[in-house]
């Protein structure tokens, strides 16, 4: 069982069942629950709304309006005083002039309040309460092109959205993957540093038993206590490196510190079980990279930004319908549909910039510079890519020629170190040859745990540079998958 869980994991955290966490499953957990994909299906989500704002600029709009007025004092207030109402003219025939005249004098002073207000009575000037509802359609015929351009732009920026969240889900996996093979070899190596410390350890105990019995002189003895006393720090210094590897792994899986996990320590133990990349079946093809789509997307965008900005310069033709009335009752509210007075008129309003600062113009210049950047982005991106391919491929091939060369000296310097611990027994052979034999035994682990965990390493980056699984095979057998997660024996468990 290999404890994945950090040092000094409080007691009660021991108590709950262990989750085994193979490599698939780690980067499942963090597709599901990491915050970057969760912020790129954010952004995703934001540039599917463009979408719909851009096709809403060629809908109608419909709008509904009530308004409801209450007046409180009026300039026309006045008029509508209280008393007898101004009684009709009526000229009197038989009244001499001078009568009709002086009729006419008497009359006057009240004549122009009470003849406005009986003038305006019947209109909406001045009343207390005043409704109006109205239902307004507008539809756009013309604005040069810049609707369809705005519509294709906002295509264009949820293609750029959907690429990069394609590009940020592929660099999750990759950091798994690195994660979880940056833990195993930390965990690896721990597992070396302890055994070379058993080693060390048990060769201290012959060392001592010949120097009492008088066969060792005491430079062997204080030479195996040094070598003894030396291993501890490299024990300490990693296991601290592997409680680091695991804090990074449950960061970007999102598993609680608490947890204790099982990992699957038979992939960097997989021998002559490694898969192969089957590099004849490889086909470079950058177009499934997700990030030269994004930036092909990004460019299309700002092609048509510049479009959606000229356009401005250009007439545009709107259609606009009213249909509404108007209710004035002396009460608070209407009686009924009945009294509102209706209202329907359509216009067309052509509209024509002549002058405007040469804002527009700016506009325009700033849209065309964006394009060329995009378009500048975009190469640096395929020149970017296409490095990173051919950085990937040259250096799996260097963990590739490693891999096999490296297991192959881990098995003579077991059988170099054997020899020696058992000449040293039979005493034919010295402490320091045993000694040596330990050193280039636990180095020649190490160098094989990192050429499989760097070649492992580099499957992993070149699926990252090309966006997609390479082929695998294993020896004498048929092609076995793209995934480095394939790759696997028992799995680790937790003990902590």
């Amino acid at each position: 069982m290999l404890p994945a869980a950090l040092a000094g994991q409080a007691h009660p955290a021991a108590t709950q069942a262990p989750i085994r966490l193979t490599m698939q499953e780690a980067v499942r957990r963090a597709l599901a629950t990491g915050e970057e994909v969760r912020l790129a299906e954010a952004a995703h989500r934001q540039a599917h709304g463009q979408v719909t704002q851009a096709y809403s600029a060629a809908l109608p709009e419909l709008r509904a309006n009530l308004t409801y007025t209450r007046t409180f004092a009026s300039v026309f207030a006045g008029g509508r005083q209280t008393g007898p109402s101004l009684p009709p003219f009526e000229p009197d025939t038989t009244a001499s002039l001078g009568d009709r005249i002086r009729y006419l004098e008497d009359e006057y002073p009240n004549a122009l309040p009470r003849g406005l207000g009986q003038l305006f009575a019947a209109t909406p000037f001045g009343r207390k309460n005043t409704y109006v509802a109205s239902l307004t359609l507008t539809q756009t015929l013309f604005q040069s092109g810049k609707i369809g351009a705005g519509v294709r732009g906002a295509r264009a920026y949820e293609r750029a959205a959907t690429a990069q969240l394609e590009e940020t889900r592929q660099d999750v996996v990759f950091r798994v993957k690195q994660a979880y093979l940056n833990a195993l070899f930390a965990q690896r190596l721990l597992d070396i540093a302890e055994g070379s410390k058993t080693l060390s350890d048990e060769q201290l105990r012959r060392v001592e038993l010949n120097h009492r019995v008088g066969s060792s002189a005491d430079y062997d003895l204080l030479r195996a206590q040094v070598e003894s006393a030396n291993q501890e720090p490299q024990v300490i210094a990693a296991r601290n490196q592997r409680d680091l590897g695991m804090l990074e792994l449950r960061r970007l899986v999102n598993v609680p510190p608490e947890q204790p996990v099982e990992l699957d320590a038979g992939i960097l133990a997989a021998g002559d079980s490694l898969p192969e990349v089957d590099f004849a079946a490889v086909q470079i093809d950058l177009a499934s990279r997700a990030a030269l789509e994004a930036a092909q997307a990004a460019v299309a965008f700002r092609r048509q930004a510049v479009r959606v900005y000229r356009a401005d310069l250009f007439p545009s033709l709107k259609f606009t319908m009213n249909f509404g009335g108007q209710a004035f009752p002396n009460g608070t509210f209407p009686g009924g549909v009945s009294d509102f007075r209706r209202d329907w008129n359509a216009s067309l309003t052509l509209s024509m910039p002549i002058f405007d600062g040469f804002r527009i113009r700016g506009q325009v210049a700033q849209a065309r510079a964006d394009l060329e950047r995009a378009e500048l982005e975009l190469e640096q991106t395929r020149e970017a890519v296409t490095i990173e391919v051919q950085q990937a491929q040259l250096e799996l091939e260097r963990a590739r020629a490693l891999v096999a060369a490296r297991r192959q000296t881990v098995a003579w310097a077991a059988r170099a170190h054997r020899l020696a611990s058992v000449r040293y027994t039979n005493g034919i052979a010295t402490a320091l040859e045993v000694s040596d034999g330990r050193l280039a035994m636990q180095q020649a682990q190490v160098n094989e745990a990192q050429a499989t965990r760097d070649y492992l390493l580099g499957v992993a980056a070149l699926e990252r540079a090309l966006g997609r699984l390479v082929p695998m095979v294993r020896r004498g057998d048929q092609r076995a998958g793209g995934a480095v997660g394939a790759v696997g024996g028992q799995p680790s468990g937790d003990s902590r």
